[in-house]
């Protein structure tokens, strides 16, 4: 029997496609994104979303400009990122760094979650509006697969829903890091599919 994903009790997570994450001033992570095709990828699911009536949620960073609003937590990459920030480096800013990007811009009836923390569900009204529309299988696609992504499945699957992994439209992170993502991590934690297998399951 066919896998199958009922749109009913479904809903898609489009998480991070914003233009300070899509747009940035890093050749190396340029490659990765435009290599991993996953913007096409994105987009393809969420118009197989919008024909099956699938409820889509757009998460993205939503976070001051002054840092008010974000833990005084000490990390090794905080600490390179402030050090190349004293010697002038870090890449200049991205215009409209918080906006979806362009190709993939929400519906009217689509949701906007803002969000100031690294998942989906921490610090947002993710799973109250997931319950009051009787989601249990939730698929997510974006950026970036080791970060936000990872910890939106964690959670997500902590908090009782069925996480649907898209593995062709997820990354901006090195190939081999994603990966190992799809094949060690995210199989404890939900299904790994592919844009194409998740548009027959909800075919």
């Amino acid at each position: 029997m066919a896998e199958r994903l009922d749109p009913k009790t479904t809903a898609l997570i489009v998480f991070d496609m914003q233009k300070g994450q899509i747009n940035v001033d890093d050749p190396q992570r340029q490659k990765w994104l435009k290599d991993s095709n996953i913007v096409a990828n994105c987009v393809a699911l969420v118009q197989t979303a919008r024909k099956a009536s699938v409820p889509i949620f757009y998460v993205k960073n939503n976070r001051r400009p002054d840092g008010a609003d974000q833990p005084d937590v000490i990390t090794d990459q905080g600490m390179r990122q402030a050090a190349a920030a004293g010697r002038g480096g870090g890449g200049a800013p991205v215009a409209g760094a918080q906006e979806i990007i362009d190709d993939l811009k929400p519906a009217p009836g689509d949701f906007v979650v803002d969000k100031i923390r690294m998942g989906a569900f921490s610090s947002t009204m993710l799973d109250t509006l997931l319950r009051a529309k009787r989601v249990e299988n939730v698929i997510i696609c974006g950026v970036r697969t080791t970060v936000g992504v990872a910890t939106t499945v964690r959670d997500g699957r902590d908090l009782g829903y069925n996480m649907v992994l898209a593995s062709n439209a997820t990354g901006g992170v090195p190939p081999e890091d994603h990966q190992w993502m799809l094949e060690k991590i995210f199989p404890m934690f939900g299904r790994v599919r592919t844009v194409e297998q998740i548009e027959q399951m909800m075919g």
